[in-house]
């Protein structure tokens, strides 16, 4: 649930800072082979690259009240249980962040 609100709540910030009329955040979910992949998207301004290479960096934020510890949580937690995370994102387009977890008993 941690990553759920995470990545939810970033999309949020991101559009409300941004004042982004229309803004909508939207979860998606599919089965994918021996997991299952789900992903936050927004529509916001999306991430310039120098700062996407940097995120999930433990305490690196742009956020003048973040503690920039969201996105490396969610790392750690999606590790945690055997999957992984991917950032996707086009400036003045929006971002994906999607992350996929093992069925049970895949190996």
């Amino acid at each position: 649930m941690q990553i759920f609100v995470n990545l939810v709540r970033n999309a949020q910030q991101a559009l409300e800072e941004h004042r982004v009329r229309h803004g909508a955040v939207v979860v998606e979910a599919a089965v994918r082979g021996d997991g299952v992949t789900f992903g936050v998207r927004d529509n916001g301004p999306g991430i310039p690259r120098e700062v996407l290479a940097k995120l999930g960096t433990p305490f690196f934020t742009t956020r003048e009240a973040g503690t920039g510890l969201g996105i490396s949580q969610v790392k750690r937690l999606v590790g945690r249980l055997g999957g992984e995370v991917q950032i996707e994102s086009a400036e003045g387009e929006g971002t994906r962040v999607s992350f996929t977890l093992p069925t049970m008993g895949a190996t």
